[in-house]
């Protein structure tokens, strides 16, 4: 079954008749519906919508085991939680948790172990909140901060060798050279 769009109290009355044969549903307001696909309660059938152009709807008729039948114009249209969108949304959870498992059929140890490795991580990663960039919200955006502003002052370094770097901060001159020694001038 394809995903399919709901609306809370979407419900309009039928403007045309449509034979059992009728593939094509004219509304009063189809503004209330969400986009197709989605499912149609008419009397006791269920339509499923697949295309919506103004206030006509292009439906495949008869879904959820119901009978496709003739309809009035002036009967109501109203697009409703079905027992097969709830069979559907179930089959697509068990299929979710058959693929990743249920993590509450994990043993205490593995459970534990899970959490020790987030905070493992998140002990090495540290707290976000004191990174001195702007943004804190994750890391990767932190980094590409940094990266661009790096970008932005490189003019501003100088590199004498391999070893040596000049930074020029004003009338100040500082070389960096390797294992951290730092000359001022």
């Amino acid at each position: 079954m394809a995903r399919l769009n709901a609306a809370n109290n979407a419900e309009v009355t039928l403007t045309q008749s449509v034979t059992t044969a009728g593939t094509t549903i004219t509304v009063d307001d189809a503004s209330v519906f969400p986009p197709a696909p989605f499912r149609l309660s008419i009397d006791d059938e269920i339509v499923e919508v697949i295309a919506v152009s103004g206030n006509t709807l292009t439906v495949e008729r008869a879904k959820e085991g119901t009978t496709a039948v003739a309809h009035n114009a002036g009967v109501k249209a109203e697009n409703r939680f079905t027992a097969g969108m709830h069979k559907a949304l179930n089959d697509a959870l068990d299929d979710l948790e058959t693929s990743i498992g249920n993590l509450n059929n994990l043993s205490t140890t593995v459970k534990t172990n899970l959490v020790a490795a987030v905070n493992e991580l998140k002990s090495q990663l540290g707290n976000l909140a004191n990174l001195t960039t702007e943004e804190k919200s994750n890391l990767v955006a932190a980094i590409n901060e940094l990266r661009q502003a790096f970008a932005t002052h490189s003019a501003d370094y100088i590199q004498f060798k391999d070893d040596i770097t000049a930074k020029v901060e004003g009338a100040r001159v500082n070389l960096i050279a390797s294992h951290n020694l730092i000359a001022r001038m």
